[in-house]
């Protein structure tokens, strides 16, 4: 139980001590959003991010792709 008092009394001592927010007036006139809000399509993104990552059929003029490979050591998968 003093443990937990003290705990009170620290954290009563810390917000007594530190200041608080203040409020700007020319910041509180600001919108929450800007005018010409774009949301990124963050699904769209992940599944153009997978299908580039993940086709093991890929291919480009440089060498680059597939970015992933298939190992025949049968270590996780003992099917392959």
């Amino acid at each position: 139980m003093r443990y937990f008092a003290r705990v009170i009394v620290f954290f009563l001592i810390i917000t007594t001590l530190y200041p608080q927010q203040i409020n700007i007036s020319r910041v509180k006139q600001m919108p929450n959003l800007p005018s010409p809000y774009l949301m990124r399509n963050w699904k769209q993104v992940t599944l153009g991010y997978d299908s580039l990552v993940f086709d093991l059929d890929r291919a480009d003029d440089y060498g680059y792709l597939p970015l992933v490979w298939t190992d025949g050591n049968g270590v996780n998968y003992p099917e392959h």
